[in-house]
C-alpha cells in the first residue's frame, strides 16, 4: 500500500481484494472524550477532505467555540486554567457582560472567535506587547483600521478583565494606542437612491422595501429587518430599538406608505426574502444589498455610487433634517439618540410622534417646497 498524505488521524486499511478503506481515527484521549472512529469515503481525495474537516471540528471543540457545528457529540472540552479560553468563558458569565445588548454580545462573540484562533488555549499571562503589536500591524495591512481596532478593543477588554480576575498582574495593552478611525460622511443623493430603488424593484422588491424603510425611518439594519406588520398602524411605524431599547414612532412618508400598502402580507414580518419566505438574517441581507447596489452602478454609470453603504441611509435622513433646521428633539424622535449623544448638544427631551411628524414635514418642505 502506497504512502498516504500526512493528515492527522487519517488512516487507511487494505482489504483482502486489494481495495483501500479510509478512516478518521482520533487519538485515545479524544476517544475518551466521546470522539469516535469514522469511516470515510472510498475516494482518497474526498476522504482526505473529510478528515481535514473533522480535524477542524476537533480544533473548534477544543476552543469551546460557541458557533462550532460538530458532526459528533463529544463531551465538553476541558478548559485549561489561565488560558484565553478560560478567560473568555469567565467574562461571558459576568453579570455586566450578560446585560449587554444582543447585538453587542454578537460582535464580541465574533471577536472572541478570532482571538481564540490566534491565542488558542495558551496562557493569557504569556501574551506580550510584541505579539499584540505584530497582530495589530497584520490586521491593519490585511483588514483595515475598523476591523483591526474592533479586534484589539476586544482583546484590551479581555486583558483588563484578566487583571481583575488574577490571570495576569498587568495588561500588556496599557497605553496601547489605536489608529484613529475616520468618520463616515457619505450620504445618499436622491438620484442615487431612486436609481437603486429602480434596480432593486426588478431584482428583489423586498430589498427595495427595506431600503425605503431605512431611508425614511433612519433605523438600523437589524431593526428594519425585525419590523412587523403590527408595528405599522395608523400611518406610523413603531420601533423599539434593539441596541438602546429606545422607542420611536415615525410617520410613513407618502412614498413609503404607498409601497407598504402595495406589499402583500405573507408573513408577520414586513421585509421577507422572496427565496425563503422568511425574514433575512442581517449578514445575508447585506450581501444581497451589496449585489443589487453593484448592479445599480452598472445600470446607471452616470451616477456616483462609490462609498455608499446601507448604513448611510440613517446619516442621510439626519443630515437632511439638520439642513431643514429641525430641532434636536425632532431629530432624536426619529433617530432615538439620547440628549447627551455626540449628535446632539442640548438637554434631552422626550421623544414624541408629533416631533417626528414635524421633522419629516420640514424635510419635505425644504426639499420640495
Amino acid at each position: 500500500m502506497r504512502k498516504l498524505k500526512k493528515i492527522q488521524f487519517f488512516t487507511a486499511r487494505q482489504n483482502a481484494d486489494g481495495t483501500i478503506r479510509y478512516y478518521w481515527q482520533p487519538s485515545a484521549g479524544l476517544r475518551r472524550m466521546g470522539w469516535t472512529i469514522k469511516a470515510l469515503s472510498a475516494d482518497e481525495t474526498t476522504a482526505q477532505q473529510e478528515a481535514v474537516r473533522l480535524n477542524a471540528e476537533v480544533e473548534a471543540w477544543r476552543k469551546n467555540s460557541p458557533d462550532a457545528v460538530l458532526s459528533q457529540k463529544p463531551r465538553r472540552a476541558p478548559v485549561m486554567r489561565g488560558s484565553m479560553n478560560a478567560l473568555i468563558l469567565e467574562l461571558k458569565q459576568d453579570r455586566r457582560y450578560q446585560k449587554l445588548a444582543a447585538k453587542t454580545r454578537y460582535e464580541y462573540e465574533r471577536n472572541f472567535e478570532f482571538l481564540l484562533s490566534i491565542f488558542g488555549g495558551g496562557q493569557v499571562a504569556q501574551i506580550d506587547r510584541k505579539s499584540i503589536d505584530d497582530l495589530y500591524d497584520a490586521l491593519l495591512r490585511t483588514k483595515g483600521v475598523f476591523v483591526a481596532n474592533s479586534k484589539l478593543k476586544t482583546l484590551r477588554k479581555l486583558l483588563n478583565y484578566g487583571v481583575r480576575r488574577g490571570y495576569l498582574s498587568s495588561s500588556p495593552m496599557t497605553l496601547f494606542e489605536l489608529e484613529k478611525q475616520p468618520h463616515r460622511t457619505s450620504v445618499w443623493t436622491d438620484e442615487a437612491f431612486d436609481a437603486f430603488i429602480e434596480t432593486a424593484m426588478k431584482e428583489r422588491r423586498s430589498v427595495a422595501l427595506a431600503a425605503m424603510l431605512s431611508r425614511w425611518t433612519a433605523q438600523r439594519r437589524g431593526d428594519v429587518l425585525a419590523m412587523k406588520w403590527s408595528d405599522y398602524r395608523n400611518g406610523h411605524i413603531h420601533v423599539t430599538q434593539s441596541k438602546t431599547g429606545v422607542q420611536v414612532t415615525i410617520p410613513a412618508v407618502p412614498s413609503l406608505e404607498k409601497m407598504l400598502n402595495e406589499t402583500p402580507k405573507t408573513s408577520i414580518y414586513i421585509v421577507v426574502s422572496e427565496q425563503t419566505g422568511n425574514p433575512y438574517n442581517k449578514d445575508n441581507f447585506s450581501r444581497v444589498f451589496r449585489k443589487i447596489l453593484d448592479r445599480a452602478a452598472q445600470e446607471h454609470p452616470s451616477i456616483d455610487f462609490s462609498g455608499l453603504l446601507l448604513i448611510d441611509f440613517r446619516r442621510t435622513l439626519m443630515t437632511e433634517m439638520g439642513d431643514s433646521e429641525c430641532s434636536d428633539s425632532e431629530m432624536r424622535s426619529i433617530s432615538g439618540h439620547s440628549g447627551n449623544s455626540r449628535l446632539l448638544h442640548t438637554v434631552y427631551c422626550q421623544n414624541t410622534a408629533r416631533q417626528a411628524e414635524n421633522g419629516l414635514r420640514k424635510v419635505f418642505e425644504h426639499k420640495y417646497g
